[in-house]
C-alpha cells in the first residue's frame, strides 16, 4: 500500500492468467469424456459388457462405482494440471512483468537502478532464454514423475515427489528474478534453488491451491525478491550495482 504505483505491474498478467484458465477450462470440460473414455479403454473400459449372472452383475455394480470414483479423481487432479500448465504458461508470458516488478522492489530497497530501454530489451531476450531452459527442464520432470506416479504401489512416491517438486519450481520462478535481472547463468541460478529447496518448497505451497495462486502470485513476485535478498548470496546485487555506477 505504500508503494500503490507497483499495481499497475498486476493489471495485465492478471488478464492473461484468467484468459489462459478460460480457455484450457473451457477446451477440457468439452472433451473430458472422450479423454477419460481413452484413459480407461486399456483397462476395457471399467466395464463388464453383457454380464449374464449374479456375478457378472456384481462386478459390473462394482466397476461401475470404481468408474465414478476414478473420473472424479481424474477429473480433479487434471484440474490441479491445467492449474500447473497455466501456472507455467504465466511464468514465461509474463515474464516481462514480473521481472519490471521485482525491479522495481530493487530499486525501491536501494539494490538496484532503474532500466532504460535498452537495458529491458536485453533484460527481455536473456529472460526468454532462462525461461525456455526452465519451461522444458522442469515440464519434462513433471512429466516423469506424472508418468511414474501411474506405477501400482509406489506410485503414491512419485506422486508426492511432484506435488514438492511443482512447489520448489514455482518458488524458484518466484525468487530468481533479481538473478535474471543481473543476467546470472541457470547453473548459479539453479545452484541457488537446490540449496535453499526447503526454503523454496515452504514458500512455493501456497501456489498449490488451485486458483488461490493466480491472487497471490503477485504478492509472491515481491516476496520472493525480499526472500532472495534474505537468503541470497550476500553482496551479489549490490556489487553488481557498484560496478555498474563505476562503468558510468
Amino acid at each position: 500500500s505504500s508503494h500503490p504505483k507497483l499495481w499497475k505491474y498486476v493489471l495485465i498478467p492478471t488478464v492473461i492468467n484468467f484468459l489462459a484458465l478460460i480457455i484450457l477450462v473451457t477446451f477440457y470440460l468439452h472433451y473430458f469424456n472422450d479423454i477419460f473414455l481413452l484413459l480407461a479403454k486399456p483397462f476395457g473400459g471399467l466395464d463388464v459388457l453383457n454380464p449374464q449372472d449374479f456375478w457378472g452383475h456384481f462386478f459390473d455394480g462394482t466397476l461401475w462405482i470404481a468408474r465414478q470414483i476414478i473420473k472424479i479423481l481424474v477429473f480433479l487432479l487434471s484440474l490441479v494440471l491445467i492449474f500447473i500448465a497455466v501456472f507455467i504458461v504465466s511464468l514465461v508470458i509474463n515474464a516481462p512483468f514480473f521481472e519490471a516488478l521485482s525491479e522495481k522492489i530493487l530499486v525501491i530497497k536501494g539494490v538496484e537502478e532503474a532500466s532504460t530501454l535498452k537495458g529491458f530489451v536485453s533484460n527481455f531476450i536473456y529472460s526468454l532464454k532462462i525461461e525456455i531452459y526452465k519451461f522444458f527442464i522442469f515440464a519434462g520432470t513433471i512429466l516423469v514423475l506424472f508418468l511414474l506416479s501411474w506405477i501400482p504401489i509406489v506410485g503414491p512416491v512419485f506422486s508426492i515427489l511432484m506435488f514438492l517438486f511443482v512447489a520448489w519450481m514455482f518458488a524458484f520462478g518466484l525468487c530468481t528474478y533479481p538473478l535474471v535481472l543481473q543476467h546470472r547463468p541457470f547453473t548459479e541460478m539453479l545452484a541457488w534453488g537446490l540449496k535453499n529447496k526447503g526454503l523454496l518448497i515452504g514458500f512455493g505451497l501456497p501456489s498449490l491451491i488451485p486458483f488461490v495462486g493466480f491472487f497471490i502470485i503477485f504478492f509472491q513476485v515481491a516476496g520472493g525478491t525480499l526472500l532472495y535478498l534474505d537468503h541470497g548470496e550476500k553482496n551479489t546485487l549490490s556489487n553488481t550495482l557498484t560496478s555498474n555506477n563505476d562503468s558510468h
